[in-house]
């Protein structure tokens, strides 16, 4: 559990705060509260901090004064500090991060972001934990170096004959303080794979080792996988076809440690691996060996160890490899929460992009039909009046022959045309919701993957269609097709919006015709859906996908522009594409690609 002190002179405003931090950062955390500078920094004294949200404007002590006694302290000087303020002041953010505050929020109690504001708070805490993790490490490095320092003094002879061993550990020490300085220093670019490499070189180093091994092991296969093998600075893993042929993996040392859940150090170990079926040629023997388990939530997840050391290994060894793959777990950790961060930042713009788009479309084609409505509403009220008019006069005129002849015109013709035009709007506008909420639906919609047999999908869909089939001399051939992965309802609605744009777009001077086939790609399937209709425009071929885009073709024939729109972003969903060929007067070609359905051998199921 991680504590947070939350410094604001406004209660409600402290509650408000954490409230949203409990709700949204996703860990375990204990939250304290402080209504100014001066019970702020009896807490920070008192108790282990994580990070401090401060308000700039309190009574008695402000943020900014208590941010330089915070600062100020050794003790407690490295707890981040985000300070925020309802006034936008420059001069004031610029002051507050010379001091040192980690961040400057303006008007962060109104404008509260649910994604990047948790994402920050929950980063500031790992990497404060991680920075007095390291800073752990260096100072029992020290401590050590002056316990042997002492030692060494206490005796003068002594320590001149034990000077060249004492130089050798302090060169040692030093290496190992830049093996994890350089692991602190790696960034989200870095791989797994170079991480895990690090990890084996700097175990070498620190226990001065001839051999290390890095295993990941794998819960569904119940099985190690070899990562890093470095012998004498040559690294194998690097061909992997060596490292599947090398049968380090297979060493049962390796299920030892992980049903132990314990270290194991072997002194004189008797095992040689020869790699007689690879590219590398190799043998590894392992003299002695000193193995680690590496947890995560309790569970061994790999195991590192190291080799042929010309002297045994101990616990001291085992000390300094433990706190080394704790520093390396939490980078691990780190890469993938700012990867997992990036992720989340791309598909929120993505999404943001995609709901301005569809509120852009949908305000100016609902904007056409409202106008209709607005403006024949008008000139119906306005025939009315004349209907009353001439109904007046027929009263009081006794020649009423003309008013007659004007009343029939506005019952029987202006006043039904006025009336014909708002129902086509209103049916016109009504199309238009059900599309936006049908996309809507799509954008939120949680898919059921599962295994589809198309060709049954396809027949089901035809037998729908039989009729219209039938009425239009039209024919669909249909290879056999092999499955896919997908939820069963929106692939299928897929394939209906295909085959309904293929039969309305048909080319009445010949029957249509519609080929469906497929092949399996890797661990994708590819559909093609073929017809002979009309055909599309080439410079329509990258418009048809945006909403309410309508592809108005020789014949006049033009859809309401949400079906494409709702079939892409469901093939999108389901991790695949889509895309088209398409020659007007000819027909078109659409190619739909979808995760193939892959057996436990990794065969395609077909």
């Amino acid at each position: 559990m991680y504590n947070i002190l939350i410094v604001d002179c406004s209660e409600a405003s402290r509650k408000f705060l954490s409230e949203f931090i409990k709700a949204n950062v996703g860990i375990c955390l204990e939250i304290h509260e402080a209504e100014n500078g001066l019970i702020a920094l009896d807490l920070v004294r008192k108790n282990d901090y994580s990070l401090i949200i401060m308000d700039v404007f309190m009574p008695i002590m402000d943020g900014l004064q208590t941010l330089k006694e915070i600062k100020a302290d050794e003790s407690v000087k490295d707890i981040p500090v985000i300070i925020h303020s309802s006034l936008y002041n420059n001069r004031i953010m610029e002051e507050a991060m010379e001091i040192g505050a980690c961040d400057f929020y303006y008007r962060l109690l109104s404008d509260l972001d649910t994604i990047k504001f948790p994402l920050r708070i929950k980063t500031e805490i790992k990497q404060f934990q991680l920075r007095k993790m390291q800073k752990i490490v260096y100072e029992e490095s020290i401590r050590e170096m002056k316990i042997r320092s002492d030692l060494l003094l206490e005796n003068m002879e002594e320590a001149i004959i034990k000077r060249g061993s004492f130089e050798k550990n302090v060169e040692a020490e030093a290496r190992k303080a830049d093996q994890l300085l350089k692991l602190s220093n790696l960034n989200k670019s870095t791989t797994q794979s170079e991480i895990y490499y690090l990890a084996v070189k700097a175990a070498i180093e620190i226990t001065e080792s001839g051999c290390g091994v890095f295993c990941l092991y794998d819960d569904s296969k119940q099985k190690f996988s070899l990562d890093v093998c470095l012998n004498n600075e040559t690294i194998y893993c690097i061909d992997k076809s060596w490292s599947k042929a090398c049968k380090i993996a297979e060493n049962p040392l390796w299920r030892q440690c992980l049903d132990k859940k314990n270290t194991i150090i072997i002194d004189k170990y008797d095992y040689e691996d020869t790699n007689e079926n690879s590219c590398v040629n190799c043998s590894f023997k392992f003299e002695n060996i000193l193995i680690i388990p590496i947890f995560d939530d309790n569970e061994v997840v790999a195991v590192l160890a190291a080799a042929n050391r010309n002297k045994p290994f101990n616990t001291y060894d085992e000390s300094r490899l433990k706190h080394l793959m704790q520093v390396v777990w939490q980078i691990k950790k780190r890469n993938e929460a700012e990867t997992e961060k990036d992720i989340l930042l791309k598909k929120l713009e993505e999404r943001t992009k995609e709901m301005e788009d569809l509120l852009y479309a949908a305000s100016h084609d609902l904007r056409t039909p409202l106008v209709n409505i607005q403006g024949f509403s008008g000139r119906l009220e306005k025939l009315f009046g004349e209907l009353a008019d001439n109904i007046k006069c027929l009263e009081k005129h006794d020649d009423q022959k003309d008013y007659r002849k004007e009343i029939n015109c506005l019952i029987e013709e202006k006043i039904p045309r006025c009336l014909h035009y708002i129902n086509a709007s209103s049916i016109k506008m009504n199309i238009l919701i059900k599309g936006i909420l049908s996309l809507s639906r799509t954008f939120s919609a949680v898919f059921e993957t599962k295994t589809i047999n198309i060709n049954d999908l396809i027949r089901s869909i035809l037998d729908i269609m039989e009729f219209n089939l039938q009425t239009t001399n039209s024919k669909v051939f249909v290879e056999n097709l092999p499955d896919c992965k997908g939820d069963y309802l929106y692939i299928s609605q897929v394939f209906a919006n295909l085959l309904d744009n293929a039969l309305k777009y048909r080319d009445e001077n010949r029957p249509l015709e519609v080929t469906i086939k497929g092949k399996v790609l890797g661990d994708k399937v590819l559909y093609e859906i073929r017809d002979n209709g009309i055909g599309m425009p080439l410079n329509h071929l990258e418009e048809i996908w945006k909403i309410f885009f309508r592809c108005i073709t020789k014949t006049g024939i033009s859809g309401e522009g949400l079906g494409l729109t709702i079939t892409k972003k469901i093939i999108e969903r389901s991790n695949g594409s889509i895309s088209v060929e398409s020659t007007e007067g000819e027909g078109s070609c659409f190619y739909l690609e979808l995760p193939a359905a892959i057996c436990e051998n990794s065969l395609v199921c077909v």
